[in-house]
């Protein structure tokens, strides 16, 4: 009967931590998020659940590396679409290919921001989108920091984008 049971605690263990591995939330991709030593892309993404995060990355530091005949990986297609590219421009394209595009418009993509500002940006409600509407009508990153979520509001109810 110990044997039993002794078999019985080591399921019970294993089931419990395969539960703790499929419950762990798994981090947004952040600015430092790879280290191949290329340029990065960086765009902020909205997450869905009202908060944003850096969409992240790297280019290897030559378009010469292991896979770059292989087939395209799905990671540059979000890259591609914001280069305003469509699948039937890349659709044929090797990971290589992706590389050598991107790696000549790094210039397209958000600057990066700082953590303090990314928590800024999502404790004022902002989305991506009304972040460029911000930026666009004249608003730079210091006239942003200093905005409350009830002025934001009051600036997106009333479209008012004269003066901070």
């Amino acid at each position: 009967m110990t044997v039993v049971k002794k078999l019985f605690a080591l399921l019970l263990a294993t089931a419990m931590t395969l539960t703790l591995f499929a419950c762990v939330k798994t981090d947004e991709p952040t600015a430092s998020s790879s280290e191949l030593g290329g340029p990065k892309l960086y765009f902020l993404t909205d997450s869905g659940e009202g908060q944003m995060y850096y969409n992240v990355l790297e280019l290897h530091p030559e378009a010469e590396f292991d896979g770059a005949d292989k087939p395209m990986d799905e990671k540059y297609v979000g890259y591609l679409w914001r280069c305003q590219l469509t699948q039937d421009d890349f659709g044929e394209w090797t990971n290589g290919d992706a590389e050598e595009f991107l790696r000549g418009k790094t210039y397209r993509f958000e600057r990066e921001y700082t953590e303090e500002q990314v928590a800024k940006f999502n404790e004022l409600g902002l989305t991506v989108n009304k972040l460029h509407t911000l930026l666009n009508a004249s608003f730079d990153i210091e006239d942003i920091m200093e905005l409350t979520a009830d002025r934001v509001k009051e600036l997106f109810e009333k479209g008012e984008w004269d003066g901070v």
